[in-house]
């Protein structure tokens, strides 16, 4: 049967014999471009029927048989229509369908091997249609991969200033998603190319706000620790309630205090529960390596109660917890909230006075007729300003641990230390 004669039944609208009839003449001449082409376009008209009719499962069924067809690149108008209904079946079964992710799945299964035609509009189309579904598909993080956003024009990278619909830019939602996912990837080489990327971007597009945050998490990652603890500092500064952005800032840090002040922060700020569990967790973990048995006990039985009341999975290290010797045989405290107190003045006094390089000083202060002092820790001295004795009232002699910055000595044209915090 010919190309012509196929396109005859298909025109007459008996679909499922014309593509019967497409789809023997293909096996038995596999590289006829005419059979190919006839059998491509018998697929389309169902493509075309499940979307009028929002019919998810005659879609999936047929755009899985579209690689059979091998289409050539250069077939233009075809996969610029493929693209076109593939967003709109996502758009049409936006609402309706609660298995949304099962057809975006089928979806990008069956077309990310195809050479789809980037350069027509439909392709930018497609990509609103999944990018709508972000927050329902687990998977839209690789599909910006593929879908390449180096291809989004620039109106996708504006701001909007509407005043009532404040959203951020479709390219800073698309690039966030993005670095979600390859933040779990393990992929390292994907992680500083994005991380480079995401760093570009801030410069053309100052009023990103959240790439920084991002960024500085693929730096973690990557076990670059300062650079992303001196890029968090300011966006903690201009997000003091952010517990994320403290978290952040805590697996930044390679000062075991300073990490745990910054949980303690983390903990007092509003937020969802689910990042109440995961500050917790480090919290506990912490806890325990100190031997603070009764605070971790207090942490894990408040997580969780918290995991069985949203009928959450309880996460490893508190099972873990659990399972060690000494839990249960410590009574949990009735709260942390004083230690957190105490213990969040460091991480908000290094964030408030942006400081980039610290250290502790541990021994015995002396304190000069001016009022100010110094405290020796081996070879090395710290400076200690008047006001900080002053308000920690303390006395010639006594022994203190204070936290110490990296300051500039212009007299002796050396590098030297000077406290910001008495602990």
């Amino acid at each position: 049967m010919t190309f012509n004669e196929i396109m005859e039944i298909k025109n007459a609208g008996r679909l499922e014999e014309a593509r019967n009839a497409a789809q023997t003449e293909l096996a038995a001449n596999p590289d006829n471009l005419e059979i190919r082409r006839a059998y491509a376009w018998t697929v389309y008209e169902y493509l075309k029927k499940a979307v009028k009719t929002a019919d998810i499962e005659m879609f999936c069924e047929n755009i899985k048989l579209l690689p059979e067809a091998s289409m050539p690149a250069d077939e233009l108008v075809f996969y610029s229509s493929v693209q076109f209904q593939i967003g709109k079946i996502i758009y049409v079964t936006y609402k309706i369908d609660k298995h949304v992710d099962v057809l975006c799945d089928c979806i990008f299964e069956s077309i990310k091997g195809l050479p789809m035609l980037v350069s027509d509009s439909s392709y930018l189309f497609m990509f609103k249609a999944f990018h709508r579904e972000r927050a329902r598909w687990k998977r839209y993080g690789e599909f910006c991969e593929w879908w390449n956003l180096d291809n989004l024009p620039a109106e996708c990278y504006q701001c909007n200033d509407n005043e009532e619909n404040k959203s951020l830019p479709l390219a800073e939602q698309a690039y966030i998603e993005l670095a979600k996912s390859i933040l779990v990837s393990g992929d390292e080489g994907k992680k500083l190319s994005l991380a480079q990327k995401l760093h570009q971007l801030r410069i053309d597009y100052p009023r990103y706000k959240y790439l920084l945050y991002y960024e500085a998490k693929l730096y973690i990652s990557l076990g670059r620790c300062h650079e992303a603890f001196v890029m968090l500092l300011p966006y903690v500064a201009s997000k003091p309630n952010d517990a994320g952005a403290w978290l952040a800032l805590s697996e930044a840090s390679d000062d075991a205090d300073m990490r745990v002040s910054c949980l303690c922060v983390a903990i007092m700020c509003k937020s969802k529960p689910e990042m109440q569990i995961v500050v917790r967790e480090h919290l506990a973990v912490d806890f325990a390596r100190r031997q603070m048995y009764a605070e971790a006990s207090c942490e894990v039985m408040l997580a969780v109660g918290e995991c069985k009341k949203n009928a959450w999975q309880v996460p490893q290290s508190f099972r873990d917890i659990v399972a060690s010797d000494w839990f249960g045989s410590v009574a949990p405290t009735n709260g942390n909230f004083g230690f957190y107190k105490r213990n969040s003045r460091l991480a908000r006094k290094v964030v408030t006075l942006n400081i980039t390089e610290f250290s502790s000083f541990e021994g015995d202060i002396k304190i000069a007729a001016g009022g100010f002092g110094f405290v020796n820790e081996g070879e090395e001295t710290a400076f200690v300003p008047a006001k900080l004795i002053q308000d920690a009232k303390l006395s010639n002699g006594q022994h203190v641990v204070i936290k110490v910055q990296k300051t500039f000595d212009t007299k002796r044209n050396r590098d030297s230390w000077s406290a910001f915090l008495i602990v």
